[in-house]
């Protein structure tokens, strides 16, 4: 097992994240996923497919959501002599919601059900990411907690705002990044206190390696 983790960490870069690999050789699968959901992803793509292909049989919840698959549609309009133009219509991959975070949420809604009540995650006032997870999170019983940074307002940001505010979302807002932090830490106390679980974090965007298995669905 330390040898696939060794492979699937290569090539990415960061001596934190070797250093932390270290100490994570025997534990659990689900142990290993529990510490990579706060380690810093960068390269995530890359690992995730390396996870399915060289540890086949290791076991991940997914529950589809979304359209599957989506449209690839011709735009002749926005050709050029050097190349012709395509685009995938992640736009109507779900009725509730369509758009490309549908598809890292089939991965990290049923990852944090087994494991709280709750979620805490992050993004801007516009955040398509924190909309989506709004609207489907609650299918798996989960409650959720966003840090909502500031963003110039457009009628999209604003709309977006209003979707987040109506669904019964506990929304942590901060006045300027700088302050983003500390109400990541002062929501997950008080989740911990009021609930007696620690909630599952969630980056910001669904960027995890988790949440880029929805991407190797995609290929």
């Amino acid at each position: 097992m330390a040898g696939v983790f060794e492979r699937i960490f290569h090539g990415l870069g960061s001596i934190s994240i070797r250093l932390c690999l270290r100490g994570l050789v025997g534990f659990s699968g689900a142990l290993w996923l529990d510490y990579i959901m706060l380690v810093d992803s960068w390269g995530l793509s890359r690992m995730s497919s390396l996870i399915e292909q060289i540890a086949p049989n290791f076991e991940y919840e997914r529950s589809q959501l979304g359209l599957w698959p989506t449209e690839i549609q011709r735009l002749p309009a926005m050709d050029s002599e050097q190349a012709r133009m395509w685009c995938k219509r992640e736009d109507r991959s779900g009725e509730v919601y369509g758009g490309n975070k549908v598809r890292k949420l089939e991965w990290l809604l049923p990852y944090a059900a087994q494991r709280s009540g709750s979620i805490l995650t992050m993004g801007a006032t516009g955040s398509n990411h924190l909309v989506a997870t709004c609207k489907y999170a609650p299918r798996f019983g989960l409650d959720v907690h966003a840090v909502v940074s500031p963003q110039p307002p457009t009628p999209h940001v604003e709309k977006n705002s209003a979707v987040m505010e109506a669904s019964g979302a506990t929304l942590w807002r901060c006045s300027s990044q700088w302050g983003v932090p500390f109400r990541i830490a002062q929501a997950w106390l008080s989740i911990r206190r009021e609930t007696g679980k620690a909630p599952v974090w969630i980056r910001a965007g669904g960027s995890n390696p988790i949440g880029s298995l929805g991407w190797v669905e995609a290929a």
